[in-house]
């Protein structure tokens, strides 16, 4: 009788063995540290696992991996993808996946920050944060969503012009 490998152990072969062998342990270290459960665990992991896959068919080094390479991952493989079983196929799970893979892999120096955008509104929203942040001390979940409500009130009232805090009125 033919043993059947787990998608689970197929999934970490991936990781141990492919182009993110070096930051695999990290990867899992990071999921273990904010007490992913077990589920969300597997889901990460195939997650990630697919995501080598599609690189080394791609040819695309670790080094050049940033959102923009995941965004095409999301966006233009997995809605045709063909990759042979087991993979992680589903678009949330591989998201979230690879959102936390590109914070492990820039905590480990292995890709570049990611590039920030220099409009008006964007400068103000960094000091919103970094005030929220640091005067505040409030959780990242909160500053997110008063950063996309800002974000939204700043750019209706200015659009791409300076933003003038003092012009803004009830």
């Amino acid at each position: 009788m033919a043993t059947r490998q787990s998608p689970r152990i197929s999934y970490i072969n991936w990781l141990d063995e492919g182009p993110l062998a070096p930051h695999g342990q990290a990867y899992k270290q990071y999921l273990i540290d904010r007490a992913c459960a077990a589920s969300t665990f597997g889901n990460c992991l195939g997650g990630v696992a697919h995501f080598v896959q599609w690189l080394g068919q791609r040819r695309i080094r670790v080094r050049r991996i940033d959102e923009t390479v995941v965004g095409e991952f999301l966006d233009e493989h997995l809605p045709r993808c063909s990759c042979a079983e087991p993979v992680q196929r589903d678009r949330r799970n591989c998201s979230a996946a690879l959102g936390h893979l590109l914070a492990v892999l820039r905590a480990q120096g292995a890709i570049a920050a990611p590039a920030l955008s220099a409009t008006p509104v964007d400068e103000e929203l960094r000091r919103y944060d970094e005030h929220m942040n640091h005067v505040h001390g409030l959780a990242p979940k909160t500053r997110s969503a008063a950063l996309r409500i800002a974000g939204r009130l700043l750019l209706q009232r200015f659009g791409d012009d300076a933003v003038d805090i003092s012009a803004i009125k009830a």
